[in-house]
């Protein structure tokens, strides 16, 4: 299938972003005495089949990074994004649960990632390219940091709501620099997968369900600060290397 052109990439990734909140939303309007667990798997689910069949559409595959598989050394430059879960692994509390629960958290961290990486590192950063690849990054991680607001609608405390929107920022700006200088998006579902499955299980259910403190989102969105600068030196650093190849 050839790969599809956007004419109004902005507009696209706007309208893309709402569509992909939908799919979450939309369960609990329409089941709203579902179980927590029914509705979460079915809003994780919706998303990765969004997910695909947006990439199916535009023909993709390649552009998003699914089809480019990852070198030996390039997870050395999605290294730093790994320092989050690593640090959650060691610090964090972990209360006992079934083999079952922590398959259902499991399952649910990996559609997650799956779903917001294809879409938003994948999709979203391809489809602003043409604008440049500083551009490309910032907006991308805007976007998906703004979606975080829709974490109010379940009760979240808006404090660290709005902590939690800029954390996401810079997280997508960080995870938008290896995947442009690399090409290749599973190293980014695997370390987001993990970072989830960690805070599901640390918090004792789902993380949008729970009720988080500011400080508690004060520390990780610190630790994030260096780890996005890494990614804007990566970034400038390739887009100089691309310059001067272009110059010889």
């Amino acid at each position: 299938m050839k790969p599809r052109s956007v004419t109004r990439p902005l507009l696209f990734v706007v309208l893309v972003s709402v569509i992909f909140m939908l799919c979450h939303l939309l369960w609990r309007w329409w089941l709203p005495d579902a179980a927590e667990e029914t509705r979460s798997l079915l809003e994780k689910a919706t998303s990765c089949l969004f997910a695909l069949a947006l990439t199916w559409w535009l023909g993709w595959w390649r552009e998003a990074g699914l089809t480019v598989a990852p070198q030996p050394r390039t997870w050395l430059v999605f290294l730093p994004l790994a320092v989050i879960p690593a640090l959650m692994l060691v610090f964090s509390e972990f209360g006992p649960a079934t083999a079952g629960r922590l398959l259902f958290l499991a399952a649910v961290a990996l559609m997650t990632g799956f779903a917001e990486e294809v879409v938003f590192r994948g999709v979203a950063v391809h489809a602003l390219l043409p604008g440049g690849v500083l551009r490309a990054a910032l907006l991308s991680s805007v976007i998906f940091g703004l979606l975080h607001l829709a974490n109010l609608a379940a009760g979240a405390e808006p404090v660290a709501t709005g902590l939690q929107v800029v954390f996401a920022g810079l997280f997508g700006f960080a995870a938008a620099a290896p995947r442009l200088v690399t090409g290749t998006l599973w190293p980014l579902v695997a370390i987001h997968a993990l970072q989830d499955f960690l805070a599901f299980w640390s918090a004792g259910g789902l993380a949008e369900k729970a009720t988080l403190k500011a400080g508690e989102v004060v520390a990780p969105l610190v630790i994030m600060m260096p780890i996005t600068g890494f990614g804007l030196w990566l970034l400038r650093r390739s887009a100089r290397a691309g310059g001067e190849e272009r110059a010889g």
